[in-house]
């Protein structure tokens, strides 16, 4: 079973306020609880700038990935969350309810889709959207938002996603060492193992989105030490395949990325750790 997830982070290193276009779309990720007979609970949590335009009605597409089975699911809009994440010991303001230049709204849609009727085991869940963030400065501004879960629904036991307790969406300081983890846990299917992976970020099925200059995937900020993502902390680029861990110190202003996290489920299977999602 493969399952992927695009979960994106978007770092403002703010001092002033900066040039906003209409573009929105900041990052999500798509998960899932399998309720068996084919159905599954799915959450699609999206990430918008309240700079941007609003979040447009989108569909989860359902594909199957060898074969031509597909479907269409409305999943329903059940929250919206301010998330922008000011500095606590900055006042309490986002562009969400004022003036503030800063604002990042979460919006979650949840539902039960049934997969039961695609003639296929693994299955691609996908949500997309014009467009990214107009004023992401290391490639990416603009392009066509994309994300994807990919399921099996043969495995047995069936198998449920890994949850995301941390917002991936963050305002930092410049100057000031920042850690981050996704907080990724399978509470569900006890006994999976998680690792995880710096990856390109989507704008469609299998269409990877380059990023300019020096930046990548690996090294997608400007940190101490930049380019040399090796570098002993606090210089350098500290990401940890076993836990998730990211720990850098930012150096540039106004700058805005999006970093995108891999995490790989794997279970034990007949004695052989076997991959069994891609987050």
């Amino acid at each position: 079973m493969k399952r992927l997830i695009t979960f994106c982070i978007f770092i403002f290193l703010a001092a002033s306020a900066v040039k906003i276009k209409a573009s929105h779309m900041m990052g999500s990720d798509i998960t899932y609880k399998c309720l068996g007979n084919g159905k599954y609970e799915v959450t699609v949590t999206v990430y918008r700038d309240c700079n941007g335009i609003p979040l447009q009605a989108s569909n989860l597409d359902a594909k199957c990935t060898s074969g031509t089975g597909n479907a269409s699911f409305n999943l329903p809009k059940i929250a919206v969350n301010d998330v922008t994440n000011i500095n606590p010991n900055c006042p309490n303001k986002s562009r969400c309810q004022g003036a503030f230049p800063y604002g990042i709204e979460e919006h979650i849609f949840k539902g039960i889709i049934d997969l039961s009727a695609l003639n296929c085991c693994e299955v691609t869940l996908s949500w997309q959207q014009q467009a990214r963030n107009g004023i992401i400065s290391t490639g990416a501004a603009g392009r066509n938002f994309y994300t994807e879960a990919i399921l099996d629904k043969c495995i047995n036991p069936c198998n449920s996603s890994p949850t995301f307790t941390s917002k991936p969406a963050a305002l930092v300081c410049v100057g000031q060492d920042f850690s981050f983890n996704n907080g990724a846990l399978d509470t569900i299917d006890v006994g999976d193992s998680l690792s995880y992976k710096l990856v390109d970020p989507l704008e469609g099925p299998g269409a990877k989105i380059p990023y300019t200059g020096a930046f990548s995937a690996q090294k997608p900020i400007t940190f101490l030490g930049f380019p040399n993502s090796t570098l002993n902390f606090p210089a350098g680029f500290q990401f940890d395949e076993v836990t998730g861990d990211i720990n850098f110190r930012p150096t540039k202003v106004n700058e805005v990325t999006v970093l995108v996290i891999e995490v790989t489920e794997w279970r034990k299977i007949n004695g052989v750790m076997t991959k069994v999602g891609i987050t």
